[in-house]
């Protein structure tokens, strides 16, 4: 499962239902909102799709090195992940940033942008 919010987390589920591990990388807002932090002259830039592949001002090359960036990165680490634990691994994205990353990651094989807080409410019936 990959969860694209404040943070995106990668986590790693067998088939048994055993947590194996994950990831934990910034977020796709928290990138940009460093860019503009830690750099001199980069802007602060609100996230949404870019306008194209390679931006041709500095806004829009922020937002596409983000969310072309990050697409790689889901990929990329969504194909490791795979040849780990098997070819059979479904990639399932969520959070609150999905709707817009999950248009550009070509690895995810299902797209559920409320399934972290359905299973955050299954386990408040358990309690």
């Amino acid at each position: 499962m990959v969860d694209f919010g404040t943070a995106v987390t990668f986590d790693v589920i067998s088939g048994k239902g055993e947590y194996l591990g994950g990831m934990i990388i910034p977020g796709l807002g928290v990138s940009l909102d460093a860019l503009s932090k830690y750099t001199a002259l980069l802007p602060r830039v609100k996230l949404e799709s870019p306008r194209e592949f390679i931006g041709r001002d500095t806004k829009n090359s922020m937002l596409s090195g983000v969310v072309y960036g990050y697409a790689a990165l889901c990929d990329d680490l969504s194909a490791r992940i795979k040849l780990k634990v098997g070819v059979k691994a479904k990639i399932i994205g969520t959070g609150g940033g999905v709707g817009l990353i999950g248009k550009y990651c070509k690895s995810l094989d299902k797209i559920d942008k409320d399934l972290t807080l359905f299973g955050l409410n299954l386990l408040n019936k358990r309690s």
